[in-house]
């Protein structure tokens, strides 16, 4: 309870998903951009396949689904989408 009442706090948008959804790697993506700079969102085949309809609305506002397949890594490796992707950020210039 901690800790959904701190994220509640922050005013940032919470989604409640199933067991069926998480256990599908669905907490498992990334929202990401390409040289467009249009929003994305990184997710695999597993994931799409579990989610129900008002999840994929809410994602799409976020980004177009970029589905990946991806069966190996999730069974044998143990990770999905967003384990795969190293994030870079861009820092403050120090010049």
């Amino acid at each position: 309870d901690y800790v959904l009442n701190e994220l509640l706090d922050s005013k940032l948008e919470i989604i409640k998903i199933t067991v069926e959804e998480m256990l599908s790697f669905g907490a498992n993506m990334l929202q990401l951009h390409n040289r467009k700079e249009q929003q994305l969102i990184m997710l695999s085949e597993a994931a799409l396949k579990v989610f129900r309809p008002e999840i994929l609305t809410w994602l799409n506002n976020y980004g177009k689904l970029l589905p990946v397949s991806i069966p190996t890594i999730e069974k044998v490796g143990g990770g999905s989408a967003r384990c795969m992707v190293a994030e870079i950020f861009k820092g403050k210039s120090t010049t």
